[in-house]
């Protein structure tokens, strides 16, 4: 799990600000390739996602990361269709005061 783990951190590019975080995934990793007991792997490999997550080095904390001035892909909670419904009532009113 370490050897995983700190590859993950080196593509990352993390920043000083991130140095904490870092350190602690690679502590937990590595705690993780001495234990023995299953409970412990599991609470400790919980708490690994928790911070590999929170440095942006998970699937969904790479989904949910936006580029600047971009929008975040809501899912399916209906943010696309209030968007797509906002830009056609935008047209309409481009349209009517002739801006458009």
């Amino acid at each position: 799990m370490y050897t995983a783990t700190n590859a993950t951190l080196r593509e990352l590019k993390l920043g000083a600000e991130d140095k904490a975080g870092a350190a602690l995934a690679r502590r937990l990793a590595k705690a993780i390739d001495e234990e023995m007991s299953g409970r412990t792997i599991a609470e400790l490999g919980r708490a690994l996602l928790a911070t590999l997550d929170a440095l942006g080095a998970t699937p969904a904390a790479r989904k949910a990361i936006v580029a600047k001035g971009g929008v975040p892909d809501d899912g399916d909670d209906g943010a696309a269709a209030k968007r797509a419904k906002l830009a056609k009532l935008r047209a309409v009113e481009a349209g009517r005061t002739g801006t458009g």
